[in-house]
């Protein structure tokens, strides 16, 4: 979308001492900025193709590349069931889409919805034809991402990770770290309205991902089908001796059904 500015000039011409000043004004207008080329890997998975629709739906992105071993060949349009095709069919491989893309010279951005086996190797691809990364990538491991961090600082090159694309959960994530530092023992409640899920969700588990640094030699005890405890041990050389004490539980609502 074209931006209009306009640009007052006032310009005082003394031709002689009966004329008056004439003031002019020029409107001009900026060249209009093409939108962000989106590469999404892993465009066939469920997160995948809801990715897709929502890009499309955005104002200033498009959709320019869909990598995926599955249903390649195929319209992303038509495998994320939309209305009209895309024009962009599904490809396997991830070098050909990228080098494709950056002889456009437009700004380009990878969404990675792959798994921690191919993460490094897609950020580097992508990083070498100057494309920056956001990684979705569930149960990454914390070498994978100072591995990351180190390539990224050489190169220049941003990278974000994001084990839940959820603001909330990596605020409480957040709050949950610096809380462990103030406290010998901290819990943490995750409360579920579903009585058929047993296990604690991805959102908890990323969390105690994120404290694994500072809490050594976890010990599971599963006391009922509708509670599960997490204890470990703090390390005593960095906040003393503690525990914290991390339960899933189920709504008494969703007991009762």
């Amino acid at each position: 979308m074209a931006t209009l500015g306009c640009q007052f000039h006032c310009r005082m011409h003394h031709i002689s001492q009966n004329v008056k000043a004439k003031r002019f004004i020029s409107c001009s207008t900026n060249p209009p900025q093409s939108n962000i080329k989106v590469i999404i890997n892993g465009a066939v998975k469920e997160i995948g193709r809801a990715a897709v629709i929502a890009v499309t739906k955005a104002r200033g992105m498009e959709v320019a590349g869909a990598i995926d071993s599955h249903s390649v060949g195929e319209d992303i349009g038509m495998v994320c069931d939309m209305e009209q095709p895309l024009e962009i069919p599904v490809m396997s491989d991830l070098t050909m889409v990228l080098g494709s893309i950056s002889q456009s010279k437009a700004r380009a951005v990878v969404i990675d919805f792959t798994d921690a086996s191919t993460v490094y190797d897609n950020v580097k691809q992508a990083t070498a034809f100057g494309m920056r990364s956001v990684v979705y990538v569930p149960h990454i491991q914390l070498e994978t991402v100072s591995a990351l961090s180190a390539f990224c600082d050489k190169a220049s090159m941003g990278c974000l990770i994001a084990p839940t694309l959820s603001i909330g959960s990596i605020l409480l994530q957040q709050a949950a770290i610096s809380a462990s530092f103030h406290y010998k023992n901290v819990e943490i409640v995750e409360s579920r309205p579903n009585a058929r899920v047993r296990y604690m969700t991805r959102t908890l588990i990323s969390m105690q991902v994120c404290l694994r640094h500072i809490y050594l030699y976890p010990k599971f005890q599963n006391n009922n089908s509708f509670h599960t405890k997490r204890k470990l041990k703090i390390a005593s050389s960095i906040i003393g001796v503690g525990e914290i004490l991390i339960l899933s539980k189920i709504l008494p609502s969703a007991q009762k059904n």
